[in-house]
């Protein structure tokens, strides 16, 4: 299903 790499929407920027 989801085999795709993380595509970056809104600016999905999470703090690691």
């Amino acid at each position: 299903m989801l085999r795709k790499p993380p595509l970056r929407r809104r600016q999905q920027q999470l703090p690691l």
